[in-house]
């Protein structure tokens, strides 16, 4: 047998190797779009409308200390002329600034959140008279010494701010709370999904939905006033507890 019988022997087999491969990848593709077109007739319409089953909802909730205060300091002052009017404020101001200082409160737990300038009049016999100009600055201080906080009420008005107000208590770094009242939810809501699927005599499936809430973390039993004016003896502030809640949802497949 010479070399040219030889190869094409070798070419024939080849050629026969190949059919067969081809052969085989073509059943194999048949075999996976069939399977997939009788998954898609056997779940044609099957959506999230018409899927059986069940909706849980619960909420979590988490009890915390407060461990920061925050009040609004205001000040204002009238003269005739705008530069008096920023001087006398400037003095209060400062002189408030000296004893937050004095009293434990740092730089950055004070922030100004209003400055103004406006011009007043007085209406006599229905004539506008100018009067002179209003110098007014808000000043928002965090208090981290709860123990503190009637004493820098009280001092801040002996020391002239006009108004003390909007004391409220709350959590400095909520996200671990958040993070509990979260899962304390979640646990209670598939409590209620197990114990709704036996009494249904059904099966859970899989978790096919989850949604949750905002959270309200609020002040129970704390002090929280609207702007007034105070000043004279120290009072006593309840701080009170905070509470911050999760609301979930979840939906499971029936099986």
């Amino acid at each position: 047998m010479n070399n040219e019988n030889i190869g094409e022997k070798i070419i024939g087999r080849q050629a026969e190797y190949l059919k067969i491969l081809l052969g085989a990848f073509l059943i194999v593709l048949i075999v996976f779009f069939g399977a997939k077109a009788k998954n898609e007739i056997e779940n044609k319409g099957r959506t999230m409308e018409n899927i059986p089953t069940i909706s849980v909802g619960a909420e979590g909730r988490v009890f915390a200390k407060p461990d920061i205060g925050e009040i609004v300091l205001a000040v204002f002052h009238e003269a005739k002329t705008v530069s008096e009017a920023q001087k006398q404020s400037a003095e209060t101001i400062n002189k408030i600034m000296n004893f937050l200082r004095a009293a434990g409160v740092e730089e950055k737990d004070v922030k100004t959140t209003n400055y103004g300038i406006n011009p007043q009049y007085d209406y006599i016999e229905g004539k506008q008279i100018f009067r002179g100009y209003q110098v007014s600055q808000n000043l928002q201080v965090k208090i981290r010494k709860l123990e503190n906080s009637g004493n820098i009420i009280s001092g801040a008005a002996d020391n002239g701010a006009n108004i003390v107000g909007g004391l409220n208590f709350t959590v400095d770094d909520p996200d671990l709370l958040k993070t509990e009242a979260r899962g304390r939810a979640i646990e209670k809501a598939k409590a209620k999904a197990k114990k709704l699927a036996e009494d249904l005599n059904v099966k859970l499936g899989k978790l096919i939905s989850f949604n949750e809430s905002a959270y309200f973390p609020y002040p129970i039993s704390s002090y929280k006033g609207e702007m007034m004016a105070v000043g004279g003896v120290a009072p006593e502030i309840p701080t009170g507890e905070n509470e911050i809640t999760a609301n979930v949802s979840l939906i499971y497949e029936i099986k």
